[in-house]
């Protein structure tokens, strides 16, 4: 790995230019090189994120879905426990 990846802010700096391309190519970063690990982990969850629903959205789809209030607000409701539900390979594929 070359020494310039070691610093925190280049290896940052880098991990943000590639998510405004294309967000599965900086998890694909990731994947390859531990020096952009934490800075592709810390850009997603940390600025990306302002709730909960992609953390939800990691559940199988059948224990969960998204309804929209009558002043047009939109929450999260759970319709099965998740605890009895199995993931299917189309779910294990999200993490792709």
């Amino acid at each position: 790995m070359h020494q310039c990846l070691q610093v925190n802010d280049i290896a940052r700096l880098v991990v943000e230019e590639t998510i405004k391309l294309e967000k599965p190519s900086a998890i694909s970063l990731a994947r390859t090189c531990r020096a952009f690990d934490a800075a592709v982990m810390e850009t997603l969850w940390g600025s990306h994120q302002t709730d909960l629903v992609d953390l939800f959205r990691c559940f199988p789809n059948e224990v969960w879905e998204i309804r929209e209030s009558d002043n047009g607000k939109q929450y999260f409701v759970w319709t099965k426990s998740p605890a009895r539900c199995r993931p299917t390979h189309a779910d294990t594929c999200l993490f792709a």
